[in-house]
């Protein structure tokens, strides 16, 4: 199975679709936490207030499980925006 993105492919990222509570799951989004940024699929958890990073590799999260941002310990909303395009070179 083809990887979703590739280390340098180029992602447009619509920054005005950043609303926690209209996430689309089967989206990708821009996030950062901490000091990196990460490309995933979201889930919002309202009541814990926490946001899950899922893979779009089985392998990947099989083997280092899900990552989650704790929404109480930060000020800024995390989500960059919703990836609209990617672009990939050919080698």
């Amino acid at each position: 199975m083809e990887l979703l993105l590739e280390e340098d492919d180029i992602v447009v990222i619509d920054r005005a679709d950043c609303d926690m509570k209209k996430i689309d799951e089967n989206s990708i989004y821009a996030v950062r936490k901490d000091d990196l940024y990460y490309v995933k699929h979201l889930h919002f958890e309202e009541k814990s207030k926490t946001l899950q990073l899922i893979s779009a590799s089985p392998h990947f999260t099989k083997k280092h499980g899900f990552e989650y941002i704790n929404l109480k310990e930060i000020e800024e909303n995390p989500i960059v925006g919703r990836v609209v395009f990617s672009l990939r070179k050919w080698k």
